[in-house]
């Protein structure tokens, strides 16, 4: 890769790489976006990238594409400790007419965790061409790292949009916080109304904050298999309640639960119906 832009001199190393680490260290991000997030099984999503780059001397045409899981406070002291899941290789392209990589994409599937993940995108070079550290050892990859955090938790919202898991990449970002579960259905608020656009009453419960008892009235439905599950705030299933075709309401006893935040989730010949979180007060 040319330094100086003199081509009498030998290829150096290019500005925009960091010399001891090989990280790309121009302004380019990583974009994710939320495909599907099926209940309990985590979310596909689309990982991409446009690269500004000097030129393509020592790059190999192909890249790969990590994330590294973040864990939650909880089980860094359970000793988990953060670990890359790496995704098969994708080709690239330099394209000398807009001095960039373009088109670096790609659909994955990332398994349901509570912490965070953080995507990362490693360039192969040529072994002795391009960047070099201070050590004068050639590198033998370039490395592109995401700044934000994204999520995948289980409660992806009943419409498939992944509104839950976008709304907690948001405030984990904004708090620099993998804690689990508590993000899980901080919705805005017009997201949040019992009244669905259809007029018909969502899963409400009542009183809330509760003490001893909770009173749940579910939507209607034709299904003969439907359950209620009780989660605390990370993420540990308390209660789980049968409801017989063409009950509208249940009642749960909460009086030995622990104070806190909980959510209450109604599930529908095994998917996700709908989700709401309960406090429980003494």
């Amino acid at each position: 890769m040319d330094k100086d832009d003199d081509p009498t001199n030998a290829l150096d190393i290019v500005d925009c790489v960091t010399y001891t680490t090989c990280e790309v260290c121009t302004s380019d991000s990583i974009k994710t976006e939320y495909i599907t997030c099926p209940f309990g099984e985590g979310c596909e999503i689309s990982l991409s990238a446009n690269i500004h780059a000097a030129n393509d001397i020592g790059l190999e045409p192909s890249a790969k594409i990590f994330v590294t899981y973040l864990p939650t406070p909880q089980e860094l002291l359970g000793g988990v400790e953060s670990y890359d899941i790496e995704f098969k290789d994708i080709d690239i392209e330099y394209n000398p007419a807009t001095d960039t990589i373009p088109y670096v994409f790609q659909i994955l599937t990332v398994p349901f965790k509570r912490g965070c993940f953080k995507p990362r995108i490693e360039f192969k070079l040529i072994d002795g061409f391009g960047a070099h550290g201070l050590d004068g050892i050639s590198c033998t990859e370039i490395e592109l790292r995401s700044e934000e955090k994204f999520r995948c938790i289980a409660c992806a919202n009943q419409d498939g949009k992944c509104l839950a898991s976008e709304v907690a990449s948001q405030i984990s970002n904004e708090e620099d916080s993998c804690d689990p579960f508590y993000f899980c259905n901080q919705l805005r608020e017009a997201e949040i109304d019992p009244i669905n656009d259809g007029g018909e009453i969502s899963l409400v419960a009542s009183p809330n904050p509760a003490n001893d008892r909770l009173h749940l009235e579910f939507p209607p439905s034709d299904s003969d298999f439907r359950q209620l599950l009780f989660f605390n705030n990370i993420g540990q299933q308390m209660m789980m309640l049968d409801i017989p075709s063409g009950d509208r309401a249940a009642d749960l006893m909460v009086g030995s639960l622990n104070p806190g935040l909980y959510f209450a989730t109604l599930m529908e010949d095994g998917g996700l119906v709908q989700s709401t979180q309960v406090v429980i007060r003494r």
